[in-house]
């Protein structure tokens, strides 16, 4: 059985795997987390988030999850794990309008595919409750710790289902646009399989509020991981999404220890 019992435990259980099977045979793998998207009327809509650039000319969708099991009379995440396919993926995506490397992919037919194999998908969502206010960034502290949810270089607990769960802190201020766009930076490795990873700001224990000490735990949706810059043999540096794919070339540039995240639009 996973733990559950504490709020950085509960973070293995937000994000599924997502593998896009190209016409060629090639694959495309990638994070999305799950976030649950509150209507007018009150009903809520649990969708799955990631970058466009993952799921891109995808012919199929494959999402790795957790099965969900009756544990001392209460639904939890159980031991095993089970493959989610989901073909035309055109039908499902939701991509974000205004062109932002994002989209919404609803949960509704990964749990129907779930079905088909008499299972049932258990999940941890994240919620609108961990978007930040103006107030809320502009009281962070200059520099805070985050935590990063995904499988860089497409490592994970493959037994588990799990994904790294990873630490750095903020190297631009979260209530601060970088260089005018709604983007900020995070200092942490980022390597392909990490597109569509949630950032947060996330403590347990001892933190600062606005110099004030606080006790508990906190979690701050500041956004979602897409770029990162390259540091090129010949001193420039480009700006690229970070990769889906881990292949063996000839390199001429070097991910440097930066991640750019997409906020709130």
């Amino acid at each position: 059985m996973i733990p559950t019992n504490s709020s950085s435990a509960q973070l293995y259980l937000t994000t599924a795997r997502i593998v896009g099977r190209q016409k060629d045979g090639t694959e495309n793998s990638g994070t999305g987390f799950f976030f649950r998207f509150t209507m007018q009327g009150g009903q809520t809509v649990p969708c799955l988030i990631t970058n466009k650039h993952v799921v891109d000319g995808a012919q199929e969708l494959v999402f790795h999850v957790h099965e969900a099991a009756k544990i001392n009379g209460d639904i939890g995440p159980g031991a095993r794990s089970f493959e989610v396919r989901v073909g035309n993926p055109k039908s499902v995506v939701i991509e974000h309008p205004a062109g932002v490397d994002l989209c919404a992919i609803p949960v509704e037919p990964i749990q129907k595919s779930a079905l088909e194999q008499e299972k049932a998908v258990f999940f941890h969502n994240l919620d609108e409750s961990m978007l930040p206010t103006k107030e809320t960034l502009e009281n962070l502290l200059g520099m805070e710790e985050i935590a990063m949810v995904g499988y860089p270089i497409g490592l994970w607990d493959e037994s588990n289902n799990l994904p790294l769960l990873r630490r750095g802190v903020t190297a631009s201020h979260p209530a601060v646009d970088f260089n005018g766009s709604k983007v900020g930076v995070v200092d942490i490795a980022c390597f392909p399989g990490s597109s569509g990873s949630p950032v947060l700001v996330f403590n347990e224990g001892l933190y600062l509020v606005g110099h004030q000490p606080q006790l508990g735990s906190r979690g701050i949706l500041l956004g979602i991981l897409y770029q990162g810059p390259i540091y090129q043999a010949d001193g420039t540096i480009r700006i690229e999404n970070i990769p889906t794919k881990v292949v063996a070339k000839s390199q001429t540039g070097i991910h440097i220890h930066i991640g750019y995240y997409i906020t709130g639009q």
